[in-house]
């Protein structure tokens, strides 16, 4: 698997009418889709490495109740997911139903929303606000549990990607302000503290790391967490997820998609942070251009006499 932080994404047409189940994208109705969940134009958003880690986590912690892995949408495409990116959608939506049994009818499955309050009420988080404020919350209380157990390296590593320069934190036993602060904004760096909290998760629930390809600078500096978390972090998700198979599911799930939520924030940024540069000039070419305006005018003027 591999994390692209800023590769092209494919765009995918957006007619869905409300409360409307729809069969996923190219097969029959083994997976009923709730088409106008947020979770499905997200997704559709990502670029195809960015749901590497989704996939897996479905697929692998799905086990045999994974309908994914036999559809004909996933067998004559993978691993190009866009391909199959509704299908993924559905799978999601479906073991979240299945955590949420009263809620589980025709084997259809719940929206995005319900999971990610339904995973914050297992890990002890607060569930009001919209979701990608309760995901964060999710990533904070996470990381927190990373904190608790890291090695001082991972501690000051963490610390020096938000920028951090007082490494006398690293000995607080509390993760720092200044962390937080980080996960709960958006953009580059916000992605990157993501990543490394998607890919503690992944060691543990997984039994293997996020492999993480070189772009714009994403790896510099964090191959220090590549190997696996902490004591704290395993101990933390090992005890909520292993009473419930879907739980297996969806913690590590709904921590993938907020890490494709943040990749997709991070690079808005930057293409609006692109175009605003090509609209500016340097201060000797504003200087140029105003004297060719003068002198036109001052032709103009002329002539006109």
């Amino acid at each position: 698997m591999g994390i692209q932080l800023f590769g092209d994404s494919m765009s995918f047409p957006l007619a869905l009418a409300p409360e409307q189940f729809i069969p996923a994208v190219g097969h029959a109705v083994e997976l009923p889709l709730i088409a106008e969940d947020e979770l499905v134009s997200l997704l559709r958003q990502a670029a195809e490495s960015e749901l590497d880690g989704l996939v897996a986590c479905l697929v692998e912690r799905g086990g045999i109740t994974c309908q994914l892995k036999r559809l004909p949408a996933y067998k004559s495409n993978h691993p190009h997911h866009r391909l199959y990116v509704d299908d993924i959608a559905a799978e999601l939506q479906k073991f979240g139903a299945n955590t949420l049994a009263s809620r589980f009818r025709s084997g259809r499955g719940v929206l995005y929303e319900e999971i990610v309050r339904d995973v914050a009420k297992r890990l002890g988080v607060l569930r009001e606000g919209d979701t990608a404020e309760v995901e964060k919350r999710i990533l904070q209380k996470l990381a927190e549990k990373y904190w608790e157990g890291a090695t001082p390296e991972q501690r000051t590593a963490l610390l020096r990607q938000v920028g951090v320069r007082d490494l006398t934190l690293v000995a607080r036993p509390a993760l720092p302000a200044a962390v937080i602060t980080a996960i709960h904004l958006s953009g580059f760096a916000a992605y990157q503290l993501t990543v490394i909290i998607a890919n503690a998760v992944a060691h543990v629930l997984l039994g293997h790391g996020l492999s993480l390809v070189v772009n714009a600078g994403l790896t510099k500096g964090v191959s220090v967490f590549a190997g696996p978390p902490g004591w704290c972090l395993v101990g933390f998700l090992t005890a909520q997820s292993i009473a419930s198979e879907a739980y297996r599911v969806t913690i590590p799930a709904v921590v993938q998609v907020a890490m494709i939520r943040s990749a997709i924030e991070a690079r808005h940024e930057r293409e609006s942070k692109h175009g605003a540069k090509r609209f500016q000039m340097p201060l000797r070419w504003w200087i140029v251009a105003g004297s060719i305006v003068a002198l036109i005018i001052g032709a103009i003027l002329t002539f006109a006499r």
